[in-house]
């Protein structure tokens, strides 16, 4: 079995609250429209979110946590107490490995099916995934190192899992656990990490600007080249991620 753990930001912290619970809505139908059924979902928030979407796989966990103070660091401290919090509980579940999802990006279907088919694996982490600017009619295809960008890159053995916490902040871009011990890369594009929807701790549009200047430092042929990695968002991608429009959830 894999469990996925979110950590929900709490709504007093929240630029919307309504925007926060459709981004999550839409992220939790996309863990739910696994191919393979053999999973469970724990969310740790202060507060459940509002939303219309309900399965018995999903599991809230209400906790009196303080609430983050506005700065980056208390918030990655919040996070990493929901995580921990959130995997202490998925014992109950006897899982073979676990995953931490972001609450606003998307994963593919077919993640469960290839965990449960590689029960001996100690890990992986998601070398290609997609990058999504929210509304936009492109999505941008990252070839590689894409745990180190998203949050939600990392799938471990359960009993490892603290391997990816270090002064008690969630590491996502760990791929060495032990000196004998690596991720593996996943073998195909793993999730769609989510940008500039308004909610995103980690990516805002200063940063996102940041990240532009940085790819056209690196001079015209780079750029050229990473320009080639934008590809329409097609059908097929919005079906395997459940890549939705916000108003397109119900």
């Amino acid at each position: 079995m894999l469990v996925f753990v979110i950590a929900l930001k709490s709504p007093k912290i929240s630029t919307s609250w309504e925007a926060v619970s459709n981004l999550f809505e839409r992220c939790i139908k996309s863990i739910c429209n696994q191919t393979y059924q053999d999973f469970q979902i724990v969310v740790v928030c202060h507060e459940k979110p509002k939303i219309e979407f309900h399965n018995s796989k999903i599991h809230y966990l209400e906790v009196n946590l303080p609430i983050p103070e506005n700065n980056i660091q208390s918030r990655h401290l919040d996070k990493a107490n929901k995580l921990l919090t959130g995997l202490a509980y998925s014992e109950k579940f006897s899982p073979s490995h676990v995953m931490i999802v972001d609450a606003d990006d998307c994963i593919s279907k077919h993640i469960v099916k290839y965990v449960i088919q590689n029960p001996h694996i100690p890990g992986w982490f998601i070398n290609k995934g997609y990058v999504y600017r929210e509304g936009s009619k492109f999505i941008y295809l990252r070839s590689k190192a894409f745990s180190s960008l998203c949050g939600s890159g990392i799938i471990i053995k359960y009993g490892l899992h603290l391997k990816l916490f270090k002064n008690g902040i969630y590491d996502h871009q760990i791929t060495c656990i032990e000196n004998s011990l690596s991720l593996k890369p996943l073998p195909f594009a793993g999730a769609v990490y989510i940008t500039q929807n308004g909610e995103n701790i980690y990516l805002d549009n200063s940063r996102h600007s940041q990240l532009q200047a940085q790819l056209k430092s690196k001079g015209y042929i780079y750029f050229i080249r990473d320009l080639i990695q934008y590809r329409p968002l097609t059908k097929k991608i919005r079906t395997e991620f459940g890549l939705f429009k916000i108003n397109q959830l119900s």
